[in-house]
Protein backbone atom coordinates (compact mmCIF):
# COMPACT_ATOMS: atom_id res chain seq x y z
CA UNK A 1 0.00 0.00 0.00
CA UNK A 2 2.82 2.38 0.87
CA UNK A 3 4.79 1.66 -2.26
CA UNK A 4 4.19 4.01 -5.20
CA UNK A 5 6.08 1.96 -7.77
CA UNK A 6 3.30 -0.54 -8.47
CA UNK A 7 -0.45 -0.83 -8.62
CA UNK A 8 -2.05 -3.16 -6.01
CA UNK A 9 -5.61 -4.43 -6.15
CA UNK A 10 -6.85 -5.55 -2.72
CA UNK A 11 -10.13 -7.29 -1.88
CA UNK A 12 -10.76 -7.01 1.86
CA UNK A 13 -13.53 -7.21 4.40
CA UNK A 14 -11.54 -5.68 7.24
CA UNK A 15 -11.57 -1.99 6.29
CA UNK A 16 -8.41 -1.05 8.18
CA UNK A 17 -6.51 -3.00 5.52
CA UNK A 18 -7.55 -0.59 2.74
CA UNK A 19 -7.84 2.61 4.73
CA UNK A 20 -4.79 4.16 2.98
CA UNK A 21 -5.72 3.02 -0.53
CA UNK A 22 -5.93 5.74 -3.23
CA UNK A 23 -9.27 4.53 -4.51
CA UNK A 24 -11.80 2.37 -2.70
CA UNK A 25 -14.72 0.71 -4.52
CA UNK A 26 -17.76 -0.44 -2.54
CA UNK A 27 -19.32 -3.39 -4.43
CA UNK A 28 -22.84 -4.69 -3.70
CA UNK A 29 -25.33 -6.72 -5.76
CA UNK A 30 -22.67 -7.19 -8.43
CA UNK A 31 -22.23 -3.44 -9.02
CA UNK A 32 -19.91 -0.67 -7.88
CA UNK A 33 -22.02 1.50 -5.56
CA UNK A 34 -19.35 3.97 -4.39
CA UNK A 35 -15.82 4.91 -5.54
CA UNK A 36 -13.26 7.21 -3.92
CA UNK A 37 -10.71 7.55 -1.16
CA UNK A 38 -11.44 6.80 2.49
CA UNK A 39 -12.03 10.47 3.37
CA UNK A 40 -14.27 11.04 0.36
CA UNK A 41 -16.43 7.99 1.05
CA UNK A 42 -16.75 8.85 4.74
CA UNK A 43 -17.88 12.35 3.82
CA UNK A 44 -20.68 10.95 1.62
CA UNK A 45 -22.12 9.11 4.66
CA UNK A 46 -23.18 6.23 2.40
CA UNK A 47 -22.66 2.48 2.28
CA UNK A 48 -18.96 2.62 3.05
CA UNK A 49 -19.45 4.96 5.99
CA UNK A 50 -22.10 2.72 7.53
CA UNK A 51 -19.86 -0.31 7.08
CA UNK A 52 -16.96 1.42 8.84
CA UNK A 53 -19.18 2.44 11.75
CA UNK A 54 -20.57 -1.12 11.99
CA UNK A 55 -17.07 -2.57 12.25
CA UNK A 56 -16.18 -0.11 14.99
CA UNK A 57 -19.29 -1.17 16.89
CA UNK A 58 -18.34 -4.82 16.42
CA UNK A 59 -14.89 -4.13 17.79
CA UNK A 60 -16.42 -2.65 20.97
CA UNK A 61 -18.71 -5.67 21.22
CA UNK A 62 -15.75 -8.04 20.93
CA UNK A 63 -14.01 -6.21 23.78
CA UNK A 64 -17.12 -6.61 25.94
CA UNK A 65 -17.37 -10.29 24.99
CA UNK A 66 -13.72 -10.84 25.95
CA UNK A 67 -14.40 -9.35 29.36
CA UNK A 68 -17.41 -11.65 29.78
CA UNK A 69 -15.32 -14.63 28.71
CA UNK A 70 -12.69 -13.82 31.30
CA UNK A 71 -15.46 -13.51 33.88
CA UNK A 72 -16.85 -16.89 32.77
CA UNK A 73 -13.42 -18.49 33.11
CA UNK A 74 -13.17 -17.15 36.63
CA UNK A 75 -16.57 -18.66 37.46
CA UNK A 76 -15.41 -22.05 36.15
CA UNK A 77 -12.30 -21.90 38.32
CA UNK A 78 -14.54 -21.15 41.33
CA UNK A 79 -16.71 -24.18 40.60
CA UNK A 80 -19.68 -22.49 38.94
CA UNK A 81 -20.96 -23.39 35.47
CA UNK A 82 -22.35 -20.61 33.26
CA UNK A 83 -25.00 -21.45 30.73
CA UNK A 84 -26.48 -24.25 32.84
CA UNK A 85 -29.96 -22.96 32.29
CA UNK A 86 -29.56 -23.24 28.51
CA UNK A 87 -28.21 -26.79 28.87
CA UNK A 88 -31.22 -27.86 30.90
CA UNK A 89 -33.54 -26.29 28.35
CA UNK A 90 -31.79 -28.15 25.53
CA UNK A 91 -32.08 -31.42 27.49
CA UNK A 92 -35.81 -30.90 27.93
CA UNK A 93 -36.21 -30.19 24.21
CA UNK A 94 -34.35 -33.41 23.39
CA UNK A 95 -36.68 -35.41 25.62
CA UNK A 96 -39.73 -33.85 23.99
CA UNK A 97 -38.36 -34.61 20.52
CA UNK A 98 -38.52 -38.39 21.07
CA UNK A 99 -41.20 -40.19 19.04
CA UNK A 100 -41.55 -43.97 19.01
CA UNK A 101 -43.64 -43.88 15.84
CA UNK A 102 -40.97 -41.84 14.06
CA UNK A 103 -38.20 -44.18 15.22
CA UNK A 104 -40.02 -47.19 13.80
CA UNK A 105 -40.93 -45.35 10.62
CA UNK A 106 -37.24 -44.74 9.90
CA UNK A 107 -36.81 -48.50 9.36
CA UNK A 108 -39.63 -48.78 6.80
CA UNK A 109 -37.16 -48.74 3.90
CA UNK A 110 -35.62 -51.99 5.17
CA UNK A 111 -38.84 -53.98 5.54
CA UNK A 112 -37.65 -56.76 3.19
CA UNK A 113 -34.53 -57.32 5.28
CA UNK A 114 -36.61 -57.26 8.47
CA UNK A 115 -38.95 -59.92 7.08
CA UNK A 116 -35.97 -62.11 6.15
CA UNK A 117 -34.57 -61.68 9.64
CA UNK A 118 -37.96 -62.43 11.23
CA UNK A 119 -38.25 -65.67 9.26
CA UNK A 120 -34.76 -66.63 10.40
CA UNK A 121 -35.73 -65.85 14.00
CA UNK A 122 -38.85 -68.05 13.74
CA UNK A 123 -36.81 -70.92 12.30
CA UNK A 124 -34.07 -70.55 14.90
CA UNK A 125 -36.55 -70.35 17.76
CA UNK A 126 -38.45 -73.45 16.60
CA UNK A 127 -35.28 -75.56 16.42
CA UNK A 128 -34.29 -74.91 20.06
CA UNK A 129 -37.08 -77.04 21.66
CA UNK A 130 -36.48 -79.72 19.03
CA UNK A 131 -32.98 -79.99 20.47
CA UNK A 132 -34.68 -81.07 23.67
CA UNK A 133 -36.66 -83.76 21.84
CA UNK A 134 -33.51 -85.20 20.26
CA UNK A 135 -31.71 -84.92 23.58
CA UNK A 136 -34.50 -86.97 25.18
CA UNK A 137 -34.19 -89.71 22.55
CA UNK A 138 -30.41 -89.66 22.99
CA UNK A 139 -30.79 -90.23 26.73
CA UNK A 140 -33.21 -93.06 26.08
CA UNK A 141 -30.64 -94.69 23.82
CA UNK A 142 -27.87 -94.32 26.40
CA UNK A 143 -29.97 -95.72 29.25
CA UNK A 144 -31.82 -98.51 27.45
CA UNK A 145 -32.30 -101.31 30.02
CA UNK A 146 -31.21 -104.84 29.14
CA UNK A 147 -33.01 -107.61 31.08
CA UNK A 148 -31.03 -110.28 32.86
CA UNK A 149 -30.76 -113.41 30.72
CA UNK A 150 -29.21 -116.88 31.01
CA UNK A 151 -28.77 -119.48 28.34
CA UNK A 152 -27.83 -119.78 24.70
CA UNK A 153 -30.68 -117.59 23.50
CA UNK A 154 -29.23 -114.61 25.40
CA UNK A 155 -26.57 -113.97 22.79
CA UNK A 156 -29.12 -113.62 19.98
CA UNK A 157 -31.28 -111.39 22.18
CA UNK A 158 -28.34 -109.13 22.99
CA UNK A 159 -27.46 -108.90 19.30
CA UNK A 160 -31.04 -107.92 18.52
CA UNK A 161 -30.96 -105.15 21.16
CA UNK A 162 -27.55 -103.95 19.89
CA UNK A 163 -28.79 -103.86 16.30
CA UNK A 164 -31.83 -101.86 17.37
CA UNK A 165 -29.68 -99.36 19.29
CA UNK A 166 -27.33 -98.99 16.33
CA UNK A 167 -30.24 -98.46 13.93
CA UNK A 168 -31.82 -95.84 16.18
CA UNK A 169 -28.46 -94.14 16.69
CA UNK A 170 -28.01 -93.71 12.94
CA UNK A 171 -31.43 -92.12 12.65
CA UNK A 172 -30.75 -89.87 15.64
CA UNK A 173 -27.48 -88.74 14.07
CA UNK A 174 -29.32 -87.93 10.85
CA UNK A 175 -31.90 -85.90 12.75
CA UNK A 176 -29.14 -84.05 14.59
CA UNK A 177 -27.55 -83.16 11.25
CA UNK A 178 -30.89 -81.90 9.91
CA UNK A 179 -31.43 -79.79 13.03
CA UNK A 180 -27.89 -78.42 12.73
CA UNK A 181 -28.55 -77.44 9.10
CA UNK A 182 -31.86 -75.80 10.03
CA UNK A 183 -30.14 -73.93 12.88
CA UNK A 184 -27.38 -72.68 10.57
CA UNK A 185 -29.89 -71.51 7.95
CA UNK A 186 -32.06 -69.82 10.57
CA UNK A 187 -29.13 -67.97 12.17
CA UNK A 188 -27.73 -66.91 8.79
CA UNK A 189 -31.11 -65.46 7.78
CA UNK A 190 -31.56 -63.87 11.21
CA UNK A 191 -28.19 -62.13 11.35
CA UNK A 192 -28.13 -61.22 7.69
CA UNK A 193 -31.63 -59.75 7.67
CA UNK A 194 -31.44 -57.77 10.90
CA UNK A 195 -27.74 -56.98 10.51
CA UNK A 196 -28.21 -55.54 7.02
CA UNK A 197 -31.26 -53.55 8.13
CA UNK A 198 -29.37 -52.21 11.16
CA UNK A 199 -26.37 -51.09 9.12
CA UNK A 200 -28.52 -49.37 6.50
CA UNK A 201 -30.55 -47.58 9.16
CA UNK A 202 -27.37 -46.67 11.01
CA UNK A 203 -25.84 -45.18 7.86
CA UNK A 204 -28.95 -43.13 7.03
CA UNK A 205 -29.17 -41.74 10.54
CA UNK A 206 -25.46 -40.87 10.64
CA UNK A 207 -25.59 -39.18 7.25
CA UNK A 208 -28.62 -37.09 8.18
CA UNK A 209 -27.17 -36.26 11.61
CA UNK A 210 -23.84 -35.14 10.14
CA UNK A 211 -25.60 -32.92 7.60
CA UNK A 212 -27.67 -31.44 10.42
CA UNK A 213 -24.51 -30.82 12.45
CA UNK A 214 -22.69 -28.90 9.74
CA UNK A 215 -25.80 -26.77 9.23
CA UNK A 216 -25.73 -25.48 12.81
CA UNK A 217 -24.39 -22.07 13.70
CA UNK A 218 -21.33 -21.61 15.91
CA UNK A 219 -23.48 -20.89 18.96
CA UNK A 220 -24.86 -24.43 18.90
CA UNK A 221 -21.40 -25.85 19.59
CA UNK A 222 -21.00 -23.61 22.62
CA UNK A 223 -23.59 -25.75 24.41
CA UNK A 224 -21.74 -29.02 23.84
CA UNK A 225 -18.16 -30.04 23.27
CA UNK A 226 -17.11 -31.48 19.93
CA UNK A 227 -16.02 -34.68 21.70
CA UNK A 228 -19.50 -35.28 23.13
CA UNK A 229 -21.14 -34.49 19.79
CA UNK A 230 -19.00 -36.97 17.86
CA UNK A 231 -19.49 -39.63 20.55
CA UNK A 232 -23.25 -39.15 20.47
CA UNK A 233 -23.23 -39.22 16.67
CA UNK A 234 -21.65 -42.67 16.83
CA UNK A 235 -23.62 -44.19 19.72
CA UNK A 236 -27.03 -42.58 19.27
CA UNK A 237 -27.28 -43.58 15.62
CA UNK A 238 -26.53 -47.19 16.56
CA UNK A 239 -29.25 -47.28 19.22
CA UNK A 240 -32.04 -46.20 16.87
CA UNK A 241 -32.39 -49.77 15.63
CA UNK A 242 -33.54 -50.73 19.14
CA UNK A 243 -37.04 -49.50 18.32
CA UNK A 244 -37.36 -51.36 15.02
CA UNK A 245 -35.06 -54.38 14.74
CA UNK A 246 -34.81 -55.57 18.33
CA UNK A 247 -38.58 -55.88 19.02
CA UNK A 248 -39.16 -57.93 15.86
CA UNK A 249 -36.15 -60.19 16.47
CA UNK A 250 -36.92 -60.76 20.15
CA UNK A 251 -40.65 -61.32 19.67
CA UNK A 252 -40.22 -63.75 16.75
CA UNK A 253 -37.51 -65.76 18.50
CA UNK A 254 -39.33 -65.88 21.85
CA UNK A 255 -42.78 -66.74 20.48
CA UNK A 256 -41.45 -69.43 18.15
CA UNK A 257 -39.31 -71.10 20.80
CA UNK A 258 -41.84 -70.95 23.62
CA UNK A 259 -44.88 -72.07 21.61
CA UNK A 260 -43.00 -74.98 20.04
CA UNK A 261 -41.74 -76.17 23.42
CA UNK A 262 -45.10 -75.83 25.17
CA UNK A 263 -46.98 -77.63 22.38
CA UNK A 264 -44.52 -80.54 22.42
CA UNK A 265 -44.70 -80.72 26.20
CA UNK A 266 -48.52 -80.80 26.20
CA UNK A 267 -48.62 -83.49 23.49
CA UNK A 268 -46.36 -85.94 25.33
CA UNK A 269 -47.17 -85.23 29.02
CA UNK A 270 -49.72 -82.50 29.60
CA UNK A 271 -49.71 -82.56 33.47
CA UNK A 272 -45.97 -81.83 33.47
CA UNK A 273 -46.55 -79.03 30.96
CA UNK A 274 -49.16 -77.50 33.28
CA UNK A 275 -46.68 -77.61 36.15
CA UNK A 276 -44.10 -75.91 33.94
CA UNK A 277 -46.52 -73.11 33.05
CA UNK A 278 -47.47 -72.66 36.72
CA UNK A 279 -43.80 -72.34 37.72
CA UNK A 280 -42.96 -70.05 34.80
CA UNK A 281 -43.48 -66.76 36.74
CA UNK A 282 -40.96 -67.89 39.37
CA UNK A 283 -38.47 -68.88 36.67
CA UNK A 284 -38.88 -65.58 34.84
CA UNK A 285 -38.50 -63.66 38.09
CA UNK A 286 -35.27 -65.51 38.91
CA UNK A 287 -34.00 -64.91 35.39
CA UNK A 288 -34.83 -61.21 35.65
CA UNK A 289 -32.86 -60.94 38.90
CA UNK A 290 -29.92 -62.69 37.29
CA UNK A 291 -30.01 -60.39 34.26
CA UNK A 292 -30.29 -57.25 36.43
CA UNK A 293 -27.33 -58.45 38.48
CA UNK A 294 -25.26 -59.13 35.38
CA UNK A 295 -26.05 -55.74 33.82
CA UNK A 296 -25.70 -53.79 37.07
CA UNK A 297 -29.33 -52.62 37.09
CA UNK A 298 -29.74 -53.80 40.70
CA UNK A 299 -27.21 -51.24 41.92
CA UNK A 300 -28.27 -48.01 43.55
CA UNK A 301 -28.73 -45.28 40.93
CA UNK A 302 -28.93 -42.46 43.44
CA UNK A 303 -25.19 -41.86 43.37
CA UNK A 304 -24.68 -42.38 39.65
CA UNK A 305 -22.90 -39.62 37.81
CA UNK A 306 -22.80 -38.62 34.19
CA UNK A 307 -20.19 -40.09 31.91
CA UNK A 308 -18.24 -36.84 31.93
CA UNK A 309 -18.08 -36.92 35.75
CA UNK A 310 -16.70 -40.46 36.08
CA UNK A 311 -12.91 -40.92 36.33
CA UNK A 312 -12.58 -42.12 32.73
CA UNK A 313 -14.79 -39.31 31.45
CA UNK A 314 -12.73 -36.69 33.27
CA UNK A 315 -9.50 -38.10 31.82
CA UNK A 316 -10.89 -38.17 28.27
CA UNK A 317 -12.35 -34.66 28.51
CA UNK A 318 -9.16 -33.27 29.99
CA UNK A 319 -6.90 -34.80 27.33
CA UNK A 320 -9.20 -33.73 24.50
CA UNK A 321 -9.09 -30.15 25.78
CA UNK A 322 -5.53 -30.18 27.11
CA UNK A 323 -4.65 -26.88 25.40
CA UNK A 324 -7.51 -25.09 27.11
CA UNK A 325 -6.66 -26.71 30.45
CA UNK A 326 -3.02 -25.70 30.11
CA UNK A 327 -3.78 -22.15 28.96
CA UNK A 328 -6.14 -21.56 31.89
CA UNK A 329 -3.86 -23.36 34.39
CA UNK A 330 -6.62 -25.82 35.36
CA UNK A 331 -4.35 -28.87 35.80
CA UNK A 332 -4.68 -28.98 39.59
CA UNK A 333 -8.44 -28.50 39.45
CA UNK A 334 -8.87 -31.36 36.97
CA UNK A 335 -6.64 -33.58 39.12
CA UNK A 336 -8.73 -32.84 42.21
CA UNK A 337 -11.92 -33.59 40.24
CA UNK A 338 -10.40 -36.90 39.14
CA UNK A 339 -9.47 -37.88 42.71
CA UNK A 340 -12.98 -37.01 43.93
CA UNK A 341 -14.55 -39.10 41.15
CA UNK A 342 -12.35 -42.07 42.07
CA UNK A 343 -13.48 -41.86 45.69
CA UNK A 344 -17.14 -41.65 44.67
CA UNK A 345 -16.90 -44.69 42.40
CA UNK A 346 -15.21 -47.05 44.87
CA UNK A 347 -16.45 -50.65 45.12
CA UNK A 348 -19.81 -51.14 46.82
CA UNK A 349 -19.93 -51.58 50.57
CA UNK A 350 -20.02 -54.84 52.52
CA UNK A 351 -23.78 -54.58 53.05
CA UNK A 352 -24.54 -54.20 49.37
CA UNK A 353 -22.21 -57.09 48.55
CA UNK A 354 -23.99 -59.30 51.08
CA UNK A 355 -27.41 -58.43 49.69
CA UNK A 356 -26.16 -59.11 46.19
CA UNK A 357 -24.92 -62.54 47.24
CA UNK A 358 -28.26 -63.33 48.89
CA UNK A 359 -30.15 -62.38 45.73
CA UNK A 360 -27.84 -64.54 43.65
CA UNK A 361 -28.35 -67.47 46.00
CA UNK A 362 -32.13 -67.08 45.92
CA UNK A 363 -32.22 -67.14 42.11
CA UNK A 364 -30.18 -70.35 42.06
CA UNK A 365 -32.39 -71.88 44.78
CA UNK A 366 -35.57 -71.11 42.84
CA UNK A 367 -34.21 -72.59 39.60
CA UNK A 368 -32.92 -75.79 41.23
CA UNK A 369 -36.06 -76.23 43.34
CA UNK A 370 -38.33 -75.98 40.29
CA UNK A 371 -36.14 -78.44 38.40
CA UNK A 372 -36.33 -80.89 41.32
CA UNK A 373 -40.12 -80.42 41.52
CA UNK A 374 -40.52 -81.24 37.82
CA UNK A 375 -38.37 -84.36 38.13
CA UNK A 376 -40.32 -85.53 41.17
CA UNK A 377 -43.68 -84.86 39.57
CA UNK A 378 -42.63 -86.63 36.37
CA UNK A 379 -41.57 -89.69 38.37
CA UNK A 380 -44.84 -89.59 40.30
CA UNK A 381 -46.82 -89.59 37.03
CA UNK A 382 -44.80 -92.51 35.64
CA UNK A 383 -45.36 -94.51 38.84
CA UNK A 384 -49.12 -93.90 39.15
CA UNK A 385 -50.03 -93.81 35.43
CA UNK A 386 -47.72 -96.33 33.73
CA UNK A 387 -50.25 -97.08 31.00
CA UNK A 388 -50.80 -93.43 30.11
CA UNK A 389 -47.23 -92.10 30.15
CA UNK A 390 -43.86 -93.72 29.63
CA UNK A 391 -40.26 -92.65 30.22
CA UNK A 392 -39.70 -91.17 26.76
CA UNK A 393 -42.87 -89.07 27.15
CA UNK A 394 -41.46 -87.63 30.36
CA UNK A 395 -38.08 -86.89 28.81
CA UNK A 396 -39.55 -85.15 25.75
CA UNK A 397 -42.04 -83.09 27.76
CA UNK A 398 -39.40 -82.05 30.28
CA UNK A 399 -36.57 -81.17 27.91
CA UNK A 400 -38.80 -79.54 25.29
CA UNK A 401 -40.11 -77.15 27.95
CA UNK A 402 -36.67 -76.48 29.44
CA UNK A 403 -35.11 -75.83 26.04
CA UNK A 404 -37.96 -73.44 25.18
CA UNK A 405 -36.90 -71.39 28.21
CA UNK A 406 -33.38 -71.37 26.78
CA UNK A 407 -34.88 -69.88 23.64
CA UNK A 408 -36.63 -67.22 25.72
CA UNK A 409 -33.33 -66.29 27.32
CA UNK A 410 -31.62 -66.07 23.95
CA UNK A 411 -34.44 -63.90 22.60
CA UNK A 412 -34.14 -61.28 25.33
CA UNK A 413 -30.37 -61.39 25.61
CA UNK A 414 -28.46 -58.14 25.05
CA UNK A 415 -31.65 -56.06 25.07
CA UNK A 416 -30.76 -52.36 25.14
CA UNK A 417 -31.63 -50.10 28.02
CA UNK A 418 -34.96 -48.48 27.19
CA UNK A 419 -34.24 -45.15 28.90
CA UNK A 420 -30.83 -44.80 27.26
CA UNK A 421 -32.17 -45.60 23.80
CA UNK A 422 -35.02 -43.11 24.16
CA UNK A 423 -32.55 -40.42 25.21
CA UNK A 424 -30.37 -41.23 22.20
CA UNK A 425 -33.32 -41.09 19.81
CA UNK A 426 -34.44 -37.80 21.35
CA UNK A 427 -31.02 -36.25 20.76
CA UNK A 428 -31.03 -37.44 17.14
CA UNK A 429 -34.53 -36.11 16.43
CA UNK A 430 -33.77 -32.80 18.16
CA UNK A 431 -30.66 -32.38 16.00
CA UNK A 432 -32.51 -33.28 12.78
CA UNK A 433 -35.40 -30.90 13.52
CA UNK A 434 -33.35 -27.99 14.84
CA UNK A 435 -33.43 -24.93 12.60
CA UNK A 436 -30.03 -23.30 12.36
CA UNK A 437 -29.86 -19.54 12.84
CA UNK A 438 -27.24 -19.40 10.06
CA UNK A 439 -27.60 -22.30 7.63
CA UNK A 440 -24.53 -22.54 5.35
CA UNK A 441 -26.25 -25.15 3.15
CA UNK A 442 -29.42 -23.18 2.58
CA UNK A 443 -30.25 -22.18 -1.00
CA UNK A 444 -32.54 -19.35 0.05
CA UNK A 445 -31.68 -15.68 -0.25
CA UNK A 446 -30.65 -13.39 -3.05
CA UNK A 447 -28.39 -14.74 -5.80
CA UNK A 448 -26.09 -12.55 -7.89
CA UNK A 449 -26.60 -12.44 -11.64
Amino acid sequence: MKSSNCTAIVIAHRLTTIRNADRIAFVADGRVKELGSHEELMARNGHYCRLVNAQKQNARTEDTRSQEQRKSTKLIEEGEEPGLENGEKTHEQEEDAFSLKRARKMAADDMKQLLVGAFGALLTGATIPVWGVLFAFTLEQLFTPVAYCEGAQCHSEWLSIADGLQHNSFFLALYWVLIAIATIIGNVLLFRGFGLASERLNKRVRDESFIALVRQEVGFFDQRSVASLTSELQEDATRIQTFSNEPIRSAALAVSSFLTGVVLSFVFMWPLALLGLASLPLLLGAAALKVSEATGEDEDDSEETEDTQCPGGIVVETLLNIRTVASLALEQQRFEAYKLAVVQTEPISFTNSTLKGIRSGITGLVEQWITALQLWFGGWLLFHYPTTFNFIDFLIANFAFLFSLVGLGAAWQNISDRAATEASAGRIFYLLDRQSAIDPLSEEGRKLD
